[in-house]
């Protein structure tokens, strides 16, 4: 900066004070962002550390190259504050990091332009203002984001108010709960125990992910379900979709909907780590979210334990929460021993896997076709393994009343594992 012409380094210096200026009188993000694209002569944008917009906006061409950016970090398995300066004069732009106590909490970012070094000057000083303005505008949203977690917590624990005080407070917030009739949660805590596991304390890590997934929930309830209500809670989001129908099964469709739209955005996003989303019943009225949110806990534990890949929904699992009760007394040990323990037993041995054929070929209704496509293995090496489980089993199972108990008897050894 000291190789600048004298004018050049004045009028950088008054861009500072009067950023400070702006910021002093009530200023903020968008103040800065503002002053700073008059300043440059083409648009700037704020975004925090993963990308989200919080002020300002760069035009689409230059936008997707930036989105480009800041998804390259998650392919590298790197964090969000490595070689972005690198990535982004590939990406021909210009970008400083905001950083808040040796962290990357936001960036500065336009189109890059010949020649730079004033621009980046610029860009430097609207930084330090920036940055000060970032803090002010995350002081109030963690200050909205308690008060909202608050209530939530109240709202599905019902310890301390009525139900008439509970929404009451939520019509101050602007929640509409007549129309909130199923409870959604997002963990993503496989990243935090990644982290522990041998792998270091990586906070950096995990706080990028949740500001991944952020803004992809954010993004997708935008699109979809505007009037949903979002709210951080430790390792992910309690979300209450809104859904405005009379008609239970329309109300769970839209429910599936709106969770495989935002399990696709992760995908399209390449988020590449593992979460869990999981959902309750539908039900009504405040006792009713208080009813979905204890179903979708149970869903997302049974859901965790049988390694589900998918969303998980109450009603599609209840069979297990009933067989996982079923199955912790002693009599039900015997009887899975005495039903499927010498098929357990021979996959044990020869580290195959003739339990998951039956279950699958029982889950597809007894289609050749669905279950060897299921299980990536050709018709006849599925006609060869079910007759080798008759002989293993030294019976059929797929003969009147034994089908009910050798399929409950799969879905038990999933339990058991």
């Amino acid at each position: 900066m000291n190789d600048q012409p004298a004018d050049q380094q004045e009028h950088v210096g008054d861009l500072h004070h009067r950023l400070i200026g702006l910021l002093l009188k009530g200023g903020g993000l968008d103040t800065v962002a503002g002053e700073l694209a008059a300043c440059l002569g083409r648009p700037v944008l704020i975004a925090n550390s993963a990308g989200a917009t919080l002020a300002g906006q760069l035009p689409p061409e230059a936008q997707s190259r930036f989105d480009e950016l800041v998804r390259r970090p998650t392919r590298d398995n790197r964090h969000a504050d490595q070689s972005l300066q690198a990535y982004a004069r590939r990406a021909r732009l210009l970008l400083v990091p905001l950083l808040v106590q040796n962290e990357v909490e936001g960036l500065l970012v336009t189109e890059a332009s010949q020649p730079e070094v004033p621009d980046e000057s610029i860009l430097d000083q609207g930084a330090t203002v920036a940055t000060l303005a970032l803090i002010k505008h995350q002081a109030v949203q963690n200050a909205e984001q308690r008060l909202r977690r608050d209530l939530l917590e109240d709202l599905l624990s019902g310890e301390r108010w009525t139900v008439g005080r509970l929404t009451e407070q939520a019509r101050v917030l602007g929640w509409q709960l007549d129309a909130k009739p199923v409870v959604v949660l997002l963990d993503f805590g496989e990243v935090r125990r990644y982290s522990l596991n041998g792998h270091g304390p990586d906070q950096s890590r995990l706080r990028w992910v949740r500001e991944q997934f952020l803004k992809i929930v954010q993004q997708a309830l935008a699109e979809r379900n505007p009037d949903s209500i979002m709210v951080e809670r430790g390792d992910g989001f309690i979300i209450l979709p809104h859904l405005p129908v009379a008609d239970v099964y329309q109300a769970r469709e839209q429910a599936k909907g709106l969770v495989e739209a935002i399990a696709q955005q992760v995908r399209s996003g390449g988020l590449n780590v593992r979460y869990t989303i999981a959902g309750g019943g539908v039900h009504s009225g405040v006792e009713g979210l208080r009813h979905s949110y204890r179903e979708a806990q149970q869903a997302m534990e049974i859901g965790a334990r049988l390694l589900m890949r998918r969303p998980i929904w109450f009603d599609e699992v209840y069979l297990y929460l009933l067989l996982d009760l079923f199955s912790r007394s002693a009599e039900v040990h015997q009887w899975f021993n005495r039903t499927l323990g010498a098929l357990v037993e021979y996959d044990r041995r020869n580290k195959t896997q003739m339990v998951q054929t039956l279950e699958v070929y029982f889950d597809t209704s007894h289609s050749l076709q669905q279950a060897a496509q299921a299980l990536h293995v050709h018709p006849n090496t599925l006609k060869y393994r079910l007759q080798r489980i008759k002989k293993i089993l030294g019976q059929d199972p797929f003969r009147g009343e034994n089908q009910l108990q050798f399929y409950l008897a799969t879905k038990v050894a999933r339990l058991l594992e």
